[in-house]
């Protein structure tokens, strides 16, 4: 099966967003999000504290509020997560030259990629996941490598066939969002 597309800074983001990419069932997951709500707990709590102090008779403890440093981190983990990084990858995607057209040739053995810039093949062997979302397939080469299928480029009649294709090419691989 041979595939044309072309891939966009869209779509290069929801790579970057992918719950695989992201460390879905990894550590690097776990340790983010624990930092987070922990951030977050302490902010709420400094900011019960502070209320107290405002509200109560007693003096405050401290001139500057509690709240505003553990709040702070919380906001500043928050916008560089989904203001910041978007940013970027766009900045990335534009840079790196991404946006040409791919084509995919798939056989039994692995995929053969050919784009302007480059042409590789790929073993069925050395794809550790393949995940389908709502809008996209990818193909996992690493953790912070895959290839990007747009499903706009898949015609719908053809995509139980497609997706047999992917399954059959590695069969150790993690699978998700496949039914």
């Amino acid at each position: 099966m041979e595939l044309n597309y072309k891939i966009n800074s869209k779509d290069f983001i929801a790579m970057m967003r992918s719950p695989y990419f992201n460390g879905a069932g990894r550590l690097k997951g776990i340790i983010n999000k624990g930092a987070f709500f922990t951030i977050l707990a302490l902010g709420v709590l400094a900011f019960a504290i502070d209320a107290l102090s405002f509200f109560g008779e007693q003096e405050a403890i401290y001139d500057v509020p509690l709240s505003v440093p553990w709040c702070g981190g919380a906001l500043g983990m928050l916008s560089s997560r989904y203001v910041m990084m978007p940013i970027y990858y766009r900045w990335y995607f534009k840079r790196s030259n991404f946006d040409d057209e791919t084509t995919l040739l798939f056989a039994e053995d692995g995929i053969f990629a050919k784009s302007i810039a480059i042409e590789s093949r790929l073993s069925g062997h050395s794809i550790v996941a393949l995940e389908r979302t709502k809008d996209h397939y990818f193909i996992w080469i690493s953790k912070v490598q895959a290839i990007i299928i747009p499903r706009r480029f898949i015609d719908q009649d053809l995509e139980p066939k497609f997706q047999k294709i992917l399954l059959d090419l590695n069969d150790n691989a993690v699978v998700l969002g496949f039914y």
